[in-house]
C-alpha cells in the first residue's frame, strides 16, 4: 500500500523560506515574521505576525505563502494567518518599546539621538541648533557631545574653558545660549587627535552621561 511521506515542520520552514517579503529580497522566516509552524498529519498552519497594518502586503504573503506551501508532496489541507501589527496573538506578551528595559538618567525626562554614521554631514550642527531652539520654547536642555573623535560643539557654542568639578566630585556643565553641555572637547586641548578605541570609547561616553551634574 502507498503509504504518504509525513511532512515535517523544518519542511515547511524551509518553503517558506523561499516566500519573499513584498519588495525586497529576504524571506518572510529571516525577518522574522513566522511565529508558528503546526503540521499535524499532512495538513499544514502558519501563523505569520507582521510589523505593519498594510493589507496588501498581507494578502500578498498570505497567497504566496499558501501558494508555496501547495508544492509540498502529499500535502493536504494549508492554513496561512497573517496578523496585522494591531492583531497580537491571544496571550502573547505585550510588545515593549527597545528602550523600556533601559534604566533612564536621573532627572532627564526626554533624550533624542543626533547619529550618522558619516562625518561631516551637520550632526553637530543639527544637535546645536535644536538644543538652542527647544531651549528657547521655554524647555530646560542640555546637550552631549558624544563625538570622541572630532568633538565640535564648544566650538559651536563659543565655549573654550576647562570644566570645573562640584564639591560632590561631579563634573559642572558650561552654559550658552540657554543650553547646559558637556563634551570631551571640553577636556582637550584644540586640535589633539584621540586613538581611543572600544571599551575605551564607551567608558568616555558614559562618564560624560554619568559624572556631569
Amino acid at each position: 500500500m502507498f503509504r504518504r511521506q509525513k511532512l515535517s515542520e523544518a519542511q515547511v520552514y524551509d518553503v517558506l523560506k523561499t516566500v519573499k517579503y513584498p519588495g525586497y529580497t529576504r524571506d518572510i522566516v529571516s525577518f522574522g515574521l513566522v511565529k508558528s509552524v503546526q503540521v499535524q498529519g499532512q495538513n499544514v498552519e502558519v501563523m505569520v505576525q507582521m510589523t505593519t497594518n498594510q493589507q496588501d502586503v498581507a494578502t500578498k504573503i498570505q497567497q504566496a505563502a499558501a501558494e508555496a506551501l501547495r508544492a509540498l508532496p502529499g500535502v493536504g489541507t494549508i492554513q496561512v494567518e497573517v496578523r496585522g501589527k494591531d492583531q497580537a496573538p491571544a496571550g502573547a506578551p505585550t510588545p515593549q518599546p527597545p528602550t523600556s528595559n533601559v534604566t533612564p538618567l536621573p532627572g532627564i525626562q526626554n533624550i533624542i539621538a543626533v547619529a550618522s554614521g558619516k562625518g561631516g554631514v551637520g550632526k553637530s550642527t543639527v544637535a546645536t541648533n535644536l538644543a538652542v531652539a527647544l531651549s528657547m520654547v521655554g524647555l530646560r536642555t542640555g546637550l552631549l557631545d558624544a563625538d570622541i573623535y572630532g568633538p565640535s560643539i564648544p566650538l559651536m557654542m563659543g565655549v573654550h574653558d576647562k570644566p570645573q568639578v562640584s564639591s560632590t566630585n561631579r563634573i559642572l556643565p558650561f552654559f550658552n545660549h540657554g543650553v547646559k553641555m558637556q563634551s570631551l572637547g571640553f577636556f582637550l586641548g584644540e586640535n589633539t587627535p584621540v586613538i581611543w578605541r572600544g571599551p575605551m570609547v564607551m567608558k568616555a561616553v558614559q562618564q560624560l552621561l554619568q559624572d556631569t551634574d
